[in-house]
Order: C-alpha cells, then sequence, then structure tokens
C-alpha cells in the first residue's frame, strides 16, 4: 500500500499567490529568499532577476538583469532592510510574512 505524505509549506503557497497576481505586471522579478525563486518564477511567469549580494547562490548569467529589468519584488518583510541597500521598495500587496512590492535601484 502507497501512503501519501502531504507537507504544507505556507510560505511557498503564498508566495505562489502572490506570484500568479504578478503575472500581469512587466519586467523582471526578485525573491528574497531564494527557496522561493522557482515558485515564483514558475507562478508569474517572468523574467527572474537576482542581485549578487543577496543572491549569492543563485546569481548566474541567466538571472542576470541590467538595472531596470528588476521592477517588482517578492520578500520576507522581515528581510526587508536587507534589500533597501540596493532598491527602495514600496509594497503593493501584503500576505502573511511575504509582500509584493515595486523596486526602484538605488
Amino acid at each position: 500500500m502507497l501512503t501519501l505524505i502531504r507537507t504544507v509549506n505556507s510560505e511557498i503557497e503564498t508566495a505562489a499567490r502572490l506570484a500568479k497576481l504578478a503575472a500581469n505586471d512587466r519586467g523582471g522579478i526578485m525573491v528574497y529568499p531564494e527557496n522561493l525563486q522557482m515558485t515564483v518564477k514558475f507562478y508569474s511567469n517572468r523574467k527572474l532577476c537576482t542581485d549578487p549580494v543577496f543572491s549569492k547562490l543563485s546569481h548566474t548569467e541567466s538571472t542576470e538583469c541590467a538595472p531596470h529589468e528588476a521592477t517588482h519584488i517578492i520578500l520576507r518583510m522581515s528581510d526587508r532592510d536587507k534589500i533597501e541597500s540596493s532598491f527602495t521598495i514600496t509594497p503593493l500587496i501584503e500576505e502573511g510574512p511575504l509582500t509584493y512590492a515595486s523596486i526602484t535601484p538605488r
């Protein structure tokens, strides 16, 4: 007999909901923390952008964007201070610990 074990990660589910809402916006999208990146990329269908300062593990040529390409971010509000050293953040939608925000480089 095969038993299905379902684990729920509310942060990933919240990131997926926010990413679906983000699908109608244009430009690249950034994500912090890194473990949410593939979920956001899949559900938003937008170019994933990373920053070498706070996405050390995921930053590659394929995720590198020009400064104007990244227009939005999904992040934990508790990590906002880490991101604000590089970007001005304007929250658009908040759900639980995550927010979807527009960003502009500093």
